[in-house]
């Protein structure tokens, strides 16, 4: 994106989550609740002509394996009792 002359996809850095929102917009299809087009942090229709097949594949193995911790992680400090 640097070489064609457009800007940073994703200019703020929220603690490191800025690479969770670009493999999100790579790999989730648009239009999706995770990767809409209202989403003001990251435009996800500016960066996907410029990811290839392996980046696309990549960035949806970082999001499903993301999102999939974040959520065994609620499904254990809510649900399953203590010893």
């Amino acid at each position: 994106m640097a070489e064609a002359g457009q800007p940073k996809a994703c200019p703020l850095d929220i603690m490191g989550l800025r690479v969770l929102m670009i493999a999100t917009a790579i790999g989730l299809p648009v239009g999706n609740p995770l990767n809409h087009d209202g989403n003001p942090l990251i435009s996800a229709r500016a960066i996907r002509p410029y990811a290839n097949s392996t980046e696309k594949l990549l960035g949806l193995m970082l999001t499903l394996t993301s999102y999939g911790w974040v959520l065994i992680a609620l499904v254990g400090s809510f649900f399953i009792p203590e010893a």
